[in-house]
């Protein structure tokens, strides 16, 4: 009796783990006119319209913001802090725009801005993005953040759990 009941408590435990290892779709969490990502966006590009990095039209993607602020000044420490927490919440939003504002940033010359727009890539999960990532990775010098971008493409690759099982399904259904 004791060994059913160790293996009945190992079972409940393994699949309350996966049930807890779950997450929701991105659509059940964040909807995408999440208005305090949207202010968080807004209150980072002061002077966005007046000041842009060159367009990098080989990519198909706006310039990325640049900071209005001189490099050397509180504003602008505090700029890329704002910043930073923009793209963070354009992460979780679900939109083609939020995307292609992530992606711009990518290119931007600070490297804390550069890291926050990965981490949202990341976190944003499409895979749209992995073409672009590899060619940011084969564009950028720096052997760091090389390996940073080819690897969040490689993760972005994994198919979903939705994904997997999509396919399994129609693997026995005969592909219909």
């Amino acid at each position: 009796m004791e060994r059913r009941t160790s293996f009945l408590t190992g079972c409940s435990l393994a699949i309350l783990a996966a049930a807890l290892m779950w997450v929701p779709p991105r659509e059940s969490v964040v909807n995408s006119a999440d208005s305090r990502a949207k202010t968080i966006l807004a209150r980072a590009s002061p002077g966005a319209g007046q000041l842009r990095a060159r367009p990098d039209s080989s990519k198909g993607l706006s310039a990325p913001l640049l900071s209005p602020h001189p490099a050397d000044s509180p504003e602008h420490g505090s700029w890329i802090s704002d910043r930073c927490e923009a793209l963070e919440g354009l992460g979780w939003m679900d939109d083609e725009d939020s995307l292609k504002s992530i992606l711009a940033e990518l290119k931007n010359p600070e490297p804390e801005i550069r890291e926050a727009a990965l981490g949202a890539v990341a976190v944003f999960g499409s895979k749209e993005a992995i073409p672009f990532l590899e060619g940011f990775a084969a564009d950028t010098g720096d052997p760091a953040e090389k390996l940073a971008l080819r690897k969040t493409a490689e993760n972005l690759k994994i198919p979903t759990a939705t994904e997997y099982f999509a396919r399994k399904k129609s693997e026995r259904t005969g592909g219909e």
